[in-house]
């Protein structure tokens, strides 16, 4: 179930959501837990819904509408979700540093003027499913996926120690992508609780990006860089599960197949054309068993990966197992721990044989002879309840053999920036959240708190780096009224060479319910007026940190609407086991 059909749910028609925080190897190896939604459906009947939040003060917002119509054991459906940002107040602030062999380094600094960034994306969904009781559930979902993005970057470059010296940058990137897909999901419930569950996607993903990039120094252009980008892929991802259970275990076996074709054309300074293969196939079977208070499961995935570009790629076979050991200490307290062996394929946009140029000092290039890495993954939950109180420990340790990271070196006068299978990466990452509530069934408060401890290794460079952060919020309900607030800090990711700062935000809103409508405002960074997000970057040779600010993502107050219509019987509807998708274009950018 996408995010979107998730949203346009009647409260009344949910009969149940279940929690699973011990998903199986059908998940994914990424699946760290699942949520299982089962609802009525109409005998005769439907729903129409829609709701909104627009702002009152910038061009921001986000609608989703819904309909649904039942007639007996048939359900038609539709979903269409927007959403769009349009800034006059976004710019860029840089600072980069280059160390050359036969000449002095320098340091240059970008200091942005604010301009236009816009940003749009429509997702529609049309569905049609038929339900025979409790034997067949069959359904047909046709998607599109539209994304739209523009940023106009302009800014003076200029070096540290000469500031008279100074350029002036434009930087303006346009992106399109449309992406159609069909899903087909189909459920056979047998005798002696088995079951039979298949699903087949089919996608195409046509992608537009545009980037120009200038450098003037009176008047006259002293760097002129364009590049066109033209992409197109076809994916298709079949799978087949079968689940046998048991008074208190079972067993369950699938095979997964995804295969896809991406055709890109790169035109304007640097030009050329890029086919590139690639197939992953993968079959597990996984055993789970309860004894007393002791829970586990053991499961191995056999898997194979291949790719190929023009006579380059690789093919690899691998074993993977997994475990999961769970022991509850009463109804209020458990404790769990998960380890597994995964693989990490490397991005096709890294795998292509092309390079792009960044600016009049960088190039971008793709490395076609990576490898995919072996990640190993450790988790340990402790998870205590009791009264209006509760907390968990999270304690994640995960280490990568030879990931796919970031690497820089000097051609001439260039820097280039490619990635290639570096020696390791780890993350340590313990987290503690305690909640209380509510509290007279009006109020609850969280607060989750944790430390991300990194250890980056390349064949070049050694980097580690710490980072605390903290999220916390409060939500109160009083008869029709109804109340949230949430802030969190940076919550940063270091990988490869690259330091990525996370969001800093709060948010504030306040709603009031009257029969099916639901009506409020809502304010973003209402205490705050200066939003930004960015990156470090640590290389010895060309290390930089970026900064991305937008005056609008602060003090963003909107008006947040919801109403909803339904009618007709109801009755328990199937649950979907298997949702696959593909959104990975395959493209090298050139941008900053």
């Amino acid at each position: 179930m996408e995010i979107q059909e998730i949203l346009a749910l009647q409260p009344e028609d949910v009969i149940r959501i279940e929690y699973h925080d011990e998903p199986g190897l059908r998940y994914g190896d990424n699946a760290a837990a699942v949520i299982d939604y089962t609802v009525r459906r109409h005998q005769t009947g439907g729903y129409v819904g829609f709701d909104t939040s627009t702002s009152v003060n910038t061009l921001l917002g986000n609608n989703n509408a819904t309909a649904k119509i039942n007639h007996k054991n048939s359900e038609w459906g539709i979903n269409y979700h927007e959403g769009y940002r349009s800034f006059k107040n976004y710019w860029r602030e840089n600072s980069e540093t280059f160390h050359f062999s036969d000449k002095p380094s320098f340091t240059r600094l970008e200091d942005g003027v604010p301009d236009k960034m816009k940003m749009r994306w429509d997702y529609l969904t049309m569905n049609y499913s038929y339900q025979e009781a409790e034997k067949w559930f069959v359904s047909v979902a046709l998607r599109g996926s539209f994304r739209y993005n523009k940023l106009n970057t302009q800014s003076t470059l200029y070096p540290i120690d000469n500031p008279d010296n100074s350029v002036a940058m434009k930087d303006h990137t346009a992106s399109d992508s449309k992406s159609p897909s069909i899903d087909i999901y189909l459920q056979r419930n047998l005798k002696n609780n088995q079951a039979i569950i298949l699903n087949t996607v089919g996608t195409y993903i046509h992608t537009y990006d545009d980037r120009t990039y200038e450098e003037k120094k009176h008047s006259i252009l002293a760097t002129d860089i364009y590049s066109a980008i033209r992409g197109k892929k076809y994916s298709f991802i079949g799978e087949g599960i079968y689940e046998k259970k048991f008074t208190n275990s079972k067993l369950s076996a699938g095979i997964r197949h995804q295969q896809s074709l991406t055709e890109n054309k790169y035109a304007g300074t640097s030009s050329a054309e890029t086919r590139m293969q690639e197939a992953h196939t993968s079959t597990y079977i996984e055993y789970s068993s309860k004894i007393k208070r002791f829970n586990y499961s053991v499961g191995v995935q056999g898997s194979r990966s291949w790719f190929n570009q023009e006579g380059e790629g690789y093919q690899k076979y691998s074993v993977l197992p997994r475990i999961r050991l769970t022991y509850n200490f009463s109804d209020q307290a458990f404790i769990r721990y998960q380890g597994q062996i995964s693989r990490s394929t490397p991005a096709l946009s890294d795998l292509s044989n092309v390079e792009q140029l960044i600016d009049s000092l960088q190039i971008r290039r793709g490395n076609p002879t990576l490898k995919m890495s072996t990640v190993y993954n450790n988790t340990l939950n402790v998870d205590f309840r009791k009264g209006l109180f509760s907390s968990s420990l999270y304690l994640l340790y995960q280490y990568q053999h030879k990931p796919n990271m970031e690497e820089t070196f000097r051609e001439g006068e260039l820097f280039v920036r490619t990635t290639a299978n570096q020696r390791s990466w780890q993350k340590l990452n313990p987290e503690v959240e305690i909640k209380v509530g509510p509290i007279k069934d009006i109020l609850s408060l969280s607060i989750s708190t944790g430390i991300n401890y990194f250890d980056s290794r390349g064949h070049n460079y050694h980097h580690t780096y710490t980072n605390w952060y903290y999220c916390a919020s409060a939500t109160a309900a009083y008869k029709k009224w109804s109340a949230y607030f949430e802030i969190r800090n940076h919550r940063n990711d270091f990988y490869g060479e690259t330091l990525s700062y996370g969001e800093n935000y709060h948010l504030l809103s306040v709603s009031y319910r009257y029969k099916q409508l639901n009506v409020g405002v809502m304010s973003l960074n209402p205490f705050g007026s200066n939003y930004r997000i960015g990156s470090e970057n640590f290389s010895p040779l060309a290390p930089s940190k970026n900064w991305m600010y937008i005056k609008e993502s602060s003090r963003v107050f909107a008006l947040t609407l919801s109403w909803n219509f339904s009618f007709g019987r109801k009755y328990e509807s199937a649950e979907r086991r298997l949702h696959n998708e593909d959104n990975n274009a395959g493209t090298l950018k050139s941008g900053k």
